[in-house]
């Protein structure tokens, strides 16, 4: 009959072998659920939050924003604002101005030309640049415009120019 020698069977090498290849897995195992675990949660709170940050824009006083967007391919760009005439009168030829900063400047005229209390001013503004994509961008928008306090069938006597400045952040999607 055979001796038991350092733990080993009569068959020697086996337990030897199984004991290895289990540590071997117990260790590196143990490291790989690690650094899945370690990689989820680096995903989860520092990747995933910066695409899921929804566009929004600020204005104090008498515009409300109600969607940005913004979007651009190598070429072109194209900021697209609609904002809500807050004020208790109507508002004409408004004007957005768009900053975005570091990258570019978009100025242009906003639709339509005469705004009513609570009615929807949408601004689409085009300019022959690109900028980074897929990215949130952030930046100043200024909108001009005329308070008509005393509206008439052709027009407005005395109209008020005013000026509303504000701020945004959007992601930059692909423009078509």
């Amino acid at each position: 009959m055979h001796k038991n020698y350092e733990g080993r069977s009569p068959k020697g090498r086996t337990v030897l072998k199984n004991q290895s290849s289990m540590e071997f897995f117990s260790i590196y195992g143990f490291a790989l659920v690690s650094m899945a675990i370690i990689l989820s949660i680096i995903y989860v709170f520092a990747i995933v939050p910066n695409s899921n940050v929804p566009n929004q824009c600020n204005f104090p006083g008498y515009i409300t924003c109600k969607q940005i967007a913004i979007a651009s391919n190598t070429a072109a760009s194209r900021a697209t604002f609609i904002l809500t005439n807050a004020q208790e009168y109507a508002v004409s030829n408004v004007i957005a101005t768009v900053n975005i900063t570091g990258e570019v400047l978009f100025k242009g005229p906003c639709l339509p030309d005469v705004v009513l209390p609570g009615g929807i001013i949408e601004c689409v503004i085009n300019e022959n640049k690109g900028i980074n994509m897929n990215q949130i961008t952030e930046g100043s928008l200024k909108i001009s415009e005329y308070v008509c306090t005393q509206p008439t069938n052709i027009g407005c006597v005395s109209p008020i120019s005013q000026i509303y400045g504000g701020t945004f952040s959007a992601h930059v999607t692909p423009l078509n």
